[in-house]
């Protein structure tokens, strides 16, 4: 049974909106990721032969986190293991930005998009 705050039709169409903006984001992000992450791993590992790698530790590391947090959903409930989860991820992706110095995913980019120059097509 839904909550009676949902039961509004104001509060049903936001809830809809944001959740069918929520997957949007999401799809969209993901397709990048699919669509890049080669491409980013090829020009940071230097072989072609390793860039299927950081996809493949996605995968894993997306299948333990949904083992993580299914088992916290059952032990804490849904709403506060979300919420630990989206923190966790936060902490970590800051993590990572701090360490690789706040490279952004647009100067990742740039790197790969960028042609090279005669010294770097020299060497």
């Amino acid at each position: 049974m839904l909550p009676s705050s949902l039961t509004d039709s104001t509060h049903r169409r936001r809830a809809a909106v944001a959740l069918f903006a929520g997957v949007a984001l999401s799809a969209m992000g993901y397709t990048v990721l699919v669509t890049f992450l080669p491409l980013v791993s090829e020009d940071l590992l230097g072989n072609p032969r390793w860039s299927g790698i950081p996809s493949a530790f996605g995968t894993v590391g997306t299948a333990f986190g949904a083992a993580w947090l299914s088992r916290l959903i059952l032990r804490y409930g849904r709403r506060a293991s979300l919420v630990l989860g989206y923190l966790f991820a936060a902490v970590v992706i800051w993590a990572v930005a701090w360490r690789e110095g706040g490279a952004s995913a647009s100067d990742l980019m740039s790197a790969v998009t960028t042609p090279p120059t005669e010294e770097e097509r020299a060497a």
